[in-house]
């Protein structure tokens, strides 16, 4: 991985930043999550933060704070994991009451 003060985070947190605030303007999403590897820097959440804000520049009015909208997975990288086991149990249940 780059190190933390690598310029590279600051053109990822730019191209992030115009991303999540194209989706807040066009879709209002109630949350937006952002993972892969790039979000395992520590730094990045909070550039992306900043990013998203200025190119809002006040024009939304957001129902709550920007960091409760654009966040990381609650189950880091166990995401797609979870999802799965989250399927299948909803698999042997349908196919439970199938029966």
């Amino acid at each position: 991985m780059l190190p933390e003060d690598h310029p590279a985070w600051s053109l990822h947190a730019y191209y992030l930043g115009q991303m999540t605030a194209n989706l807040l303007l066009t879709l209002s999403p109630e949350r937006i999550i952002l993972g892969g590897g790039v979000m395992k820097q520590p730094a990045m959440l909070p550039l992306i933060l900043d990013e998203t804000d200025k190119r809002l520049h006040g024009y939304l009015q957001l129902p709550k704070p920007l960091h409760e909208i654009i966040t990381k997975p609650s189950f880091d990288g166990l995401s797609g994991l979870m999802g799965a086991i989250a399927l299948g149990t909803d698999a042997l249940q349908a196919q439970g009451a199938a029966q």
